[in-house]
């Protein structure tokens, strides 16, 4: 809210919706119309560093394909840099075309805020 405050206009539309169960694959159409329209990216919506290089990221579908590929990851055992859990949550986001990506990732405590910067992201 800051950052749009002081820039005088809005900095960023968000548009992203969380799959938590397949019946959330046939109401989200309804409340994210954007869904039907657009091409889009889907991943887990859970802790798993390197979703990409996993496999876990999907680009460039369409809602059928989301569809699709979150009914074969629902529920389904991985193993990510040794750590095993069940997929059960996804985001679905609408696909952007970018020529850098960044890292920056923020922690904070009561004693000191870091954050952390790196150049490439992904």
């Amino acid at each position: 809210k800051y950052l749009r405050d002081e820039a005088g206009a809005q900095l960023y539309h968000c548009q992203a919706a969380q799959v938590k169960s397949l019946d959330d694959l046939e109401a989200l159409p309804s409340q994210e119309p954007w869904l039907l329209s657009s091409k889009l990216v889907v991943k887990p919506d859970q802790l798993i560093k390197r979703r990409g290089k996993a496999g876990l990221v999907k680009i460039g579908l369409d809602w059928e394909g989301v569809k699709a590929q979150v009914r074969e990851w629902m529920g389904a055992t991985i193993e990510v840099e040794g750590v095993t859990g069940k997929l059960d949550t996804f985001v679905v986001e609408p696909m952007a075309t970018i020529s850098n990506e960044f890292y920056v990732a923020i922690f904070s405590s009561r004693e000191e805020d870091t954050i952390l910067f790196y150049h490439e992201g992904g």
